[in-house]
């Protein structure tokens, strides 16, 4: 829906040797890097996510992280790593962030991709499930079933997961770049930033209607994201882009 992807891949240096995709899921991002490095990995705790991955998306080393953040990659080791969506997600960010330190190269690239602290953030629908979580289970079984919802928020619990965030994990968090720079600790410094999109909250249950009226979706919500992706702005703009340099 929106072009972050785009965005992302154009903050990597061109023709690295290796990129890891932190928290990668089904992989789908990881053919876009795929033209832009050498060699591409990702890791993610759900296996299951990975097993689609590794049928879907060729010549990209998947790997199972551990619900702690902890990887089985080297020191040092990669050239850039990527982080789209994933550190609202994590109980413990700066345990997350500093296993991502250790495996970036001395001078290597983070780019984080996740949630401002903009103006129409309370909207966020993410957290509905931690505000109201009757309406979120009622909502979830009328709308996907009973088998979906005991896959994402019971079987998943035995991954450390609920859903798609780690457990303990009790909201969907909006960073400020003060925020950010607090959890990087001195680790990474932050080169450059990238704010965008300002009626998210509000265009994404729209999208998410057309869709299932209309198998396509609908190319005036398409027109209005693409538009709404041209609103940026630090403190009202609803996602963000950084790219970080280690230290």
């Amino acid at each position: 829906m929106f072009n972050y992807e785009e965005i992302a891949v154009s903050m990597l240096p061109r023709r690295v040797d290796k990129v890891l995709d932190f928290g990668c899921g089904n992989g789908l991002f990881c053919k876009a890097l795929k033209k832009m490095a050498k060699k591409v990995y990702g890791c993610d705790l759900d296996a299951e996510l990975l097993e689609k991955a590794r049928k879907s998306v060729k010549g990209v080393s998947f790997e199972v992280a551990q619900s702690d953040g902890k990887t089985q990659y080297k020191k040092d080791f990669f050239d850039c790593v990527y982080m789209m969506g994933v550190l609202e997600h994590v109980k413990d960010e700066k345990a997350t962030l500093s296993e991502i330190w250790r495996v970036t190269k001395p001078g290597g690239s983070l780019c984080i991709y996740g949630i401002n602290k903009g103006l129409f953030g309370f909207l966020d629908a993410g957290n509905i499930k931690f505000r109201f979580p009757r309406i979120h289970k009622f909502l979830y079984l009328a709308l996907f079933g009973i088998e979906k919802y005991e896959k994402e928020f019971v079987r998943k619990r035995a991954r450390g997961m609920q859903g798609d965030f780690t457990l303990g994990k009790k909201w969907h968090t909006h960073y400020s770049i003060n925020d950010l720079n607090i959890l990087l600790d001195g680790r990474f410094k932050i080169i450059r930033t990238f704010h965008f999109g300002l009626f998210v909250p509000f265009l994404l249950p729209l999208q998410f209607i057309f869709d299932i009226i209309f198998s396509k979706g609908s190319d005036v919500v398409k027109k209005l994201v693409r538009l709404d992706q041209k609103i940026s702005n630090p403190r009202l703009s609803y996602l963000f882009i950084v790219q970080c340099q280690k230290c």
